[in-house]
């Protein structure tokens, strides 16, 4: 499924322009979007595979996803994000699928990753 572009009016970051209009790029490409098949391993039965995009955070990540399940009444999104599968359905809360792939991924919370800094 690809999504209609969505625009967003501002100033402009680089002149101060008011008036600037712009598109909003997405953190996750549906297969249509992405324009290849995206192959998510473990993606259990009715989820959407859906592919992050380069430079994204994990943060923008989840929050597109549960926007795009409530959206397109979709029954869940999974993606690979840093190599580790993030699994995100309508109810899902932002903080709490933070956590969990965060501690998959590091090993670690975030404090304690932080705290190493």
């Amino acid at each position: 499924m690809k999504r209609p572009p969505e625009y967003i009016t501002e100033r402009c970051k680089c002149c101060k322009r008011e008036g600037y209009t712009r598109q909003v790029q997405h953190s996750l490409w549906t297969p249509e979007e992405y324009g290849h098949p995206v192959v998510v391993e473990g993606l259990p039965p009715g989820y959407e595979p859906m592919m992050a995009s380069a430079g994204s955070s994990i943060y923008d990540a989840v929050k597109e996803a549960i926007e795009f399940c409530q959206t397109y009444k979709a029954h869940g999104v999974g993606f690979d994000f840093n190599d580790k599968l993030v699994l995100v359905d309508p109810y899902s809360d932002v903080a709490v699928v933070v956590k969990e792939w965060w501690r998959a991924r590091y090993g670690e919370t975030q404090a304690e990753s932080f705290a190493k800094r």
